[in-house]
């Protein structure tokens, strides 16, 4: 439970006792529990919608029943306030406090004064709470970082990645792509051509072979149509440029001997 849920806890649970005016301070107040709370009557007076008077008379009564403790802030007409916030709640209204909010442990049930660092226990506005001893932070475990290493000379896929390489990846099943492999590792300088995991690296090379072998297949056919097409025209130009002599077509050598 969060300190903003302590304002329903006190409006549902107030101690009977309480008037309503003293209570009408306590939901003001727990508007603004969770920090140090210090805030002038004035301020306090528009928070719980009444007059400085009656702030300053609810204030006296909330004092004399042990529930508020106030301080001057800085020499300034703010106030510190301190309240044990359990002792305002009824029976039940405690039990549902225990169960959601942390409890100092100074033997006055008091919620962690809401001062800054705690300075303040309830009921001693000069004693200081002892810091809490933090525990020594552990040096971290330094691991070396794994480098991995180059590829070596005489590297083959096992059988059982051979096989898979022929089932998941088929166009990356033959020598010359292991070839390819190995002289573009072997040449990688320095900590890129290290890996961690050899059959991992080479998964990946065929499965982007295997990707890209269509698009290859794809583009050395237009390659070749281009060629050929380029090879056509030069020809139907040689075929056109011939002379025309005593009605003999003089064509170029290689396409036909005139009978």
């Amino acid at each position: 439970m969060y300190l903003s849920q302590l304002t329903p806890l006190i409006y549902l649970h107030a101690r009977q006792d309480l008037s309503r005016g003293e209570v009408n301070i306590l939901l003001a107040l727990s508007t603004l529990a969770g920090a140090p709370i210090f805030i002038s009557q004035k301020r306090l007076a528009k928070i719980a919608r009444t007059g400085t008077s009656s702030v300053y008379r609810h204030l006296n009564t909330l004092k004399d029943k042990n529930l508020i403790i106030t301080d001057t802030h800085n020499g300034t007409d703010t106030l510190d306030y301190y309240i044990d916030w359990r002792a305002t709640l009824d029976e039940d209204g405690r039990i549902r406090y225990d169960n959601s909010f942390t409890v100092e442990e100074t033997g006055a049930n008091t919620l962690p004064s809401s001062k800054e660092n705690n300075r303040h226990r309830w009921g001693n506005t000069t004693q200081e709470t002892p810091k809490a001893t933090q525990p020594a932070p552990t040096k971290a475990t330094k691991t070396t970082p794994k480098t991995g290493t180059r590829l070596p000379k005489d590297w083959t896929p096992s059988p059982e990645l051979a096989d898979w390489t022929r089932r998941e990846a088929p166009a990356a099943a033959n020598p010359t792509e292991l070839e390819t492999f190995r002289d573009y590792w072997t040449a990688q300088p320095g900590t890129r051509g290290r890996k961690l995991d050899w059959d991992a690296t080479w998964r990946n090379w065929a499965r982007r072979t295997n990707k890209t072998t269509p698009r290859r297949n794809q583009d050395q056919m237009l390659h070749d149509m281009r060629a050929q097409a380029i090879a056509w025209d030069q020809a139907q130009e040689e075929l056109h440029a011939y002379t025309i002599t005593e009605g003999h077509h003089h064509l170029p050598t290689g396409y036909w001997n005139e009978s």
